[in-house]
């Protein structure tokens, strides 16, 4: 099976690394206090008016075809290599200053310094893309959940969601008007909530297909997108 503690720790420290670089290009407000009772309401409630959409993800171990598997890999190697060029592409152009930002963050003397460390990024994410097989998921049962359907948008396997990459999920997205069944079992900010027969976690909210609001529960961070 796949060994999710490994993926785990392989993303925790690839994902140190890309929050604080999208803190850098992306401008976004970072919450890391455990919201609850009213606060938590009020936060749940503000982006509820904001969005139109929302998914929330499960870890994921049930039978999957062959297509959804080769889907969900490309769909992962795509972005790995997407991300790589693009990194090095914004550092050689240093743009939005994103050079001379992470020259003062890692103190990087030369160019190739800063290679050595995408490189790492990238072979980072390359052992994570690898550490999943068909094998794992061809003869596993798959759990029947009971979700309202009126409300049902999408359903999909990915290794990435909006805020991790990496493990094996299923996400789930749904109109806005589903979202109380959801925040009803919601304790804290980042705590996961039993609901339509599993264990979910991860809630982000959409705006005409856009993330404004993002929580990562194993983290333990959620991004609100300011000037949205």
């Amino acid at each position: 099976m796949l060994n999710y503690q490994k993926v785990i720790e392989l993303y925790n420290d690839f994902f140190f690394y890309v929050k604080i670089i999208l803190v850098i290009m992306m401008k976004e407000r970072y919450i890391e206090t455990n919201l609850k009772k009213q606060e938590l309401a009020d936060l749940l409630k503000d982006y509820q008016k904001r969005s139109n959409q929302f998914s929330i993800v499960r870890y994921y171990e049930e039978y999957m075809s062959l297509e959804e598997y080769e889907q969900m890999q490309l769909e992962l190697k795509t972005y790995i290599i997407q991300a790589h060029e693009k990194r090095l592409l914004d550092y050689q152009n240093n743009q939005d200053g994103y050079r001379d930002e992470l020259n003062q963050l890692f103190h990087f003397v030369n160019e190739d310094e800063a290679a050595d460390y995408f490189d790492d990024l990238l072979n980072q994410e390359m052992d994570i893309y690898d550490n999943c097989q068909y094998c794992e998921f061809e003869h596993q049962t798959q759990k029947s959940l009971s979700f309202p359907k009126d409300y049902f948008i999408e359903r999909k396997l990915t290794r990435i969601t909006p805020v991790t990459i990496g493990p094996v999920f299923e996400m789930l997205t749904f109109s806005i008007e589903a979202l109380d069944i959801v925040t009803s079992k919601m304790k804290k900010l980042f705590s996961t909530y039993q609901v339509f027969g599993d264990e979910f976690e991860d809630l982000c909210f959409y705006k005409d297909g856009e993330v404004i609001f993002k929580i990562c529960s194993h983290e333990e961070f959620a991004i609100a997108y300011e000037d949205m």
